[in-house]
């Protein structure tokens, strides 16, 4: 399995414009983990079923990850239909 290394922003005091919060650096940097854990974990999905279809024979546990990981990143980049 791949590793990945998260980075870490520092964060910021809360600012308020008008009234309402603005964002804060750490709440993208919340939002931006997590839609990576989210990509991880369909990659990972994605790999497994790869897996099975070999009939879960071991030795290309990296070509299905990477396999997987091209599938999701082009269907995460595919423009959404609502």
């Amino acid at each position: 399995m791949k590793n990945t290394i998260k980075s870490v922003t520092p964060t910021k005091t809360k600012t308020t414009v008008g009234g309402a919060s603005a964002p804060t650096e750490a709440s993208a940097t919340t939002a931006t983990t997590r839609d990576a854990d989210s990509r991880r974990a369909m990659i990972a999905e994605a790999a497994y079923y790869l897996y099975l279809q070999r009939d879960c024979t071991a030795g290309s546990e990296q070509a299905d990850w990477l396999s997987a990981e091209q599938e999701i990143d082009r269907l995460l980049a595919a423009p959404s239909i609502h």
